[in-house]
């Protein structure tokens, strides 16, 4: 503030007189100190206000640097799980291409699910050999050779990663931009590409989340000049190129003087001028801007603007006053009391000049909207300016008289107090901090705030210090948000898979201070991919939003609930007294998982599988505790889902097998090294075999003779099931084809093929390349199948049957609700598990067999009795009314030449 003028004191005795010329020179005087004054208001006022707009440009290109740093690592850490698992495809693919399987690799990259669209690989050729989603029925394959990124591929040796432009996605029709890398051959020769589809609404769904304001940008651009995202969506933004506006103002052009920084510019696409902050991704050749529209930051600067408009006009109106009042007594008489007296009312009106002069300073402190505090050396608050109220919700004379420590947060109070007593004792004259600054109501905010001391006029002596409150609450929250998205999931808002590491890696040093327990689960969900092929993506993400909220309602605030990809979720269990504890927290996520969700009408329901490993201040390191949870996932996996175990010693071991196991699984459906085994079904009446089931035999070059109780399990664990069961079905109807009569040919279906789609296709394509009639060949499905979800599995069911095709439904009586499936669904026949026939002499288990061939016969349904080994079980199958028998008393599963003989032989004896 500026001192006021003292008053100085009447001088006694009479003045000189007048003369002529003084009389002018005093008059001429008044109008230019009155122009000078008005002039000076106006400047001051003008660079204010240049100031004020040079001060919001330079915050706002400091807010879209800071945006564009957050965006561009957000999104290479987006492309660089795209690409790391792209490297590892290629590596894999590299070391045995005849054995590569992509529908595995991809099973197991549940981090690519989300943000890309598909996942496909080419052959030299350009030929598609296999995709994460396959091509809908009846569609004709399509080459790619046309692509740029296939072209660059397949000239240069390994160019790395080729990111090309957003286009129309053959796959899937709309909008994509596809990252590819080279496949080679062990000679380093072209074996194809590997090809991601990156969905570009998911990456401006990320960037919406970002303030920017209502005519912000953000834009992701490749070094071609082409869009691959952008928020707000533009139409036609994908086909235009922005290195051909020929301004030489777009980003391309400020790429060429560095790899980051800011600049102004008009949009090509909405033609607002924006602020833009740009920045490289990492080594890609993209690019990120952050744009902040230039009208909308001026906002508050407009309103600023009319405010000292009109004081400026109010001031120039009283000075303008006051020189017509002077000129006006300089004009009247020019006797020596009167020039006397004009004297002493001159300096009057020095002091009223001076007196407004400081309230035109007054007035732009006041009618600024930044908060201006003035303290004194014992940082006592003397002057409040009124935009307190504005930012703080105090009255400028609530303040005054109180001290800045009182105001801010207590965490930060220890540092703000060496900034002022630095400040205070002349170590340092400027200094800008930011800090949360307390509010009336008692929520705090972050404010900027520029410290600068004041001096005494007269000595220069320190007399205070003046600061410069603005609210950058707004800026704070968006630096905070792209804090938090680098470090949790985007979709459900629970830590990701780097902040989980964090946690465990504290985890396990609390442990190794306290010496306390913990826990870590590793949590995969049951059927999710049904849903997603089912209901789409948008379900799946509601359901794994539903997911998330039930495992934040079971755990504690201190543990950690975590989404690592996918359906993959993981939990850490802090400060565990008792390690059981850890499976009673398993069995309540279990049974919250279990309860059915309501999805955009639809209902649903699914399971969890929790693997579960303990940790203590003993462990090793996190990576290997967390290893150890997996494993033990692996076998909750194995004993049915739905289920947890704990991980013990060993089980690496028993890991190890399984994988080598599933190795040799893969490669004997490749090679060729499963066969059919045909088992005969009896007819009671005729004693003659109207037909045989089809099981899966394996035999191993090295471990013999598998158990189908060994692989089936894996092979529906892994997926491989689906490829096993369309082989089963087309080499069943193959066999099937040369036998003679009408005899019939069962084959069993898993309930993981219900689960993908193509298994009608499947049935019919056997039918069609066979030729057997549709009523030959018998579906047996179990109520597993049922159980995952009724509604569909049903309505596939009857369009079977409507082709001919019987459906069998197999060990009846070993579920739960297999009752009303026979309500829902007219089965052609029900299969007895071999169970109740083993203990047939049992009266309860006759008593069930007896009351299934009564349900069987009201519903005009045929029984067969499984597993029928003695003439005893077979005189009282027979007795109790089965219609069809099948076990080792007939005869074992045979080849399918010992099958053709087995006919032959009782067509013989029949003759």
């Amino acid at each position: 503030m500026s001192p006021r003028i003292k008053r100085s004191p009447m001088t006694t005795g009479l003045a000189a007189q007048p003369t002529p010329s003084s009389f002018g020179w005093s008059r001429a005087g008044f109008i230019f100190a009155t122009m000078a004054a008005v002039t000076f208001v106006w400047a001051s006022l003008a660079y204010h206000l240049q100031s004020r707009e040079r001060t919001i440009r330079e915050q706002t290109h400091r807010d879209a640097v800071n945006l564009s740093i957050g965006v561009e690592k957000h999104v290479e850490r987006l492309l660089a799980g795209v690409d790391q698992v792209m490297q590892f495809i290629a590596e894999d693919f590299r070391k045995d291409p005849d054995a590569f399987d992509l529908a595995a690799w991809l099973r197991r990259a549940t981090s690519l699910e989300e943000l890309t669209t598909q996942v496909s690989m080419y052959d030299v050729a350009g030929e598609l050999q296999a995709s994460r989603t396959p091509l809908a029925p009846g569609l004709p394959t399509f080459n790619v050779r046309d692509r740029a990124y296939f072209q660059a591929l397949a000239a240069g040796k390994d160019p790395g990663l080729y990111i090309d432009r957003t286009l129309t996605g053959r796959f899937t029709g709309r909008y994509v931009f596809q990252t590819a890398r080279r496949l080679s051959r062990p000679d380093g020769s072209f074996a194809g590409v590997i090809v991601t589809s990156i969905d570009p609404d998911y990456l401006s769904n990320q960037f919406k989340a970002v303030d920017v304001g209502s005519e912000g940008s953000i834009g992701l651009f490749g070094y071609d000049g082409y869009i691959r995202a952008r928020y707000p969506h533009v139409e036609g933004m994908y086909e235009r190129n922005v290195s051909s506006n020929g301004t030489g103002e777009g980003v391309l052009y400020q790429l060429l003087k560095r790899s980051a920084g800011t600049y102004e510019v008009q949009s090509v696409f909405d033609q607002v001028t924006r602020i833009v902050g740009y920045r490289t991704v990492g080594s890609l050749p993209l690019i990120v801007t952050v744009g902040k529209s230039l009208d909308e930051v001026m906002i508050p600067l407009r309103s600023e603007r009319q405010r000292a408009v009109a004081a400026g006009l109010g001031i120039t109106a009283l000075l303008l006053a006051f020189l017509m009042l002077r000129l006006r007594v300089l004009g009247r008489d020019r006797r020596h009391a009167e020039a006397l007296a004009d004297a002493n009312r001159t300096l009057l009106e020095k002091e009223k000049i001076a007196r407004a002069a400081e309230a035109h300073y007054r007035l732009l402190a006041e009618n600024t909207t930044d908060v201006i505090i003035w303290c004194d050396l014992d940082t006592t608050r003397r002057y409040v300016s009124p935009a307190s109220s504005t930012v703080l919700g105090y009255a400028p004379e609530e303040l005054v008289g109180t001290r800045p420590l009182e105001s801010v947060h207590p965490d930060e109070a220890e540092a703000y107090g060496r900034i002022l007593d630095d400040l205070t004792s002349g170590r340092v004259e400027q200094v800008v901090t930011c800090q949360r600054y307390l509010c009336k109501g008692g929520r705090y905010t972050w404010v900027e705030i520029s410290f600068s001391l004041t001096r005494d006029p007269a000595s220069g002596a320190l007399n205070g210090y003046v600061a410069s409150l603005r609210d950058v609450a707004a800026r704070k929250e968006a630096e905070l948000q792209i804090a938090h998205m680098a470090i949790h999931d985007a979709l459900t808002g629970l830590p990701n898979r780097l902040l989980f590491r964090d946690r465990l890696n504290q985890e396990l040093a609390n442990a190794k201070r306290h010496g306390n327990g913990f826990a870590v689960l590793a949590c995969d969900l049951d059927r999710f991919k049904a849903v997603n092929d089912t209901l789409g993506h948008p379900a799946g993400d509601k359901l794994l939003c539903a997911v998330a909220e039930r495992l934040t309602g079971v755990a504690r605030e201190v543990d950690t609930v975590a989404r690592l990809g996918g359906d993959e979720f993981a939990l850490i269990l802090s400060w565990l007294e008792d390690p059981q504890a850890a499976g009673l927290v398993a069995e309540r996520v279990l049974a919250a998982l279990s309860q059915p969700v309501e999805i955009d009408g639809s209902t649903m329901s699914i399971g969890a599988s929790i693997g579960i490993a303990l940790g203590s201040g003993e462990t090793q390191d996190a990576d290997s505790l967390f290893k150890n949870a997996d494993i033990a996932l692996y076998k909750a996996k194995a004993a049915g889902r739905n289920t947890f175990r704990f991980y013990e010693p060993g089980m690496d071991a028993m890991i190890a097998t399984r994988d080598s196991l599933e190795r040799d699984m893969r490669d004997a459906v490749k090679s060729g090294g499963f066969v059919l085994h045909y088992q005969p079904v009896i007819d009671l009446a005729s004693n003659a075999a109207v037909g045989f089931e089809a099981l899966l035999r394996w035999q191993d070059p090295v471990r013999g003779a598998v158990s189908p109780a060994d692989f089936i399990p894996l092979a529906e664990e892994t997926g491989l099931i689906v490829t096993l069961g369309a082989w089963a079905l087309r080499e069943a109807c193959r066999e099937a084809s040369f036998w003679p009569r009408d005899l019939r040919v069962a084959v069993n279906v898993s309930a993981v093929q219900f689960q993908q789609p193509g298994l009608e296709q499947s049935v019919l394509q056997a039918l069609s390349a066979s030729g057997l009639a549709p009523t030959r060949l018998e579906l047996e499905i179990t109520e597993s199948v049922l159980v995952q979800d009724a509604e569909s599995v049903i309505a596939c069911l009857h369009r079977l049957r409507a082709l001919g095709v019987r459906i069998a439904l197999d060990d009846f009586g070993t579920g739960y609700s297999s009752l009303s499936y026979l309500r829902r669904f007219p089965f052609d026949k029900i299969k007895i598990d071999r169970s109740f026939i083993r203990e047939i002499t049992n009266p309860d288990s006759a008593a069930i067999v007896r009351a299934v061939v009564g349900l069987g016969t009201h519903l005009g349904t045929a029984i067969t009795a499984e597993g029928v080994e003695t003439i005893e079980q077979l005189n009282q199958v027979r007795k109790e009314g089965c219609t069809e028998v099948q076990g080792f008393f007939f005869s074992r599963a045979l080849s399918a030449s010992d099958a053709r003989r087995f006919v032959d032989v009782q067509i013989g004896a029949a003759a």
